[in-house]
């Protein structure tokens, strides 16, 4: 669990900040507000993967200490 929440982590920041750097406020684009809430929820994604990395590796702490 540990392994594939840390490189989901990875993966989904680099495709966050990706995402985010794309979004561009034109006149002409009406897509933007779907752009910015694609971004928006790439880093809410990423933010759950990082704490759920954060409590496996606390679980994994705890049964090798023991």
């Amino acid at each position: 669990g540990l392994c594939f929440n840390g490189s989901a982590f990875i993966l989904y920041l680099i495709a966050a900040i990706v995402d985010a750097s794309s979004v561009t406020n034109e006149q002409n684009s009406h897509n933007y507000n779907s752009w910015a809430a694609s971004s928006f929820f790439a880093f809410v994604v990423t933010f759950c993967y990082a704490g759920n990395a954060y409590f496996s590796f606390i679980s994994w702490r705890s049964r090798t200490s023991q």
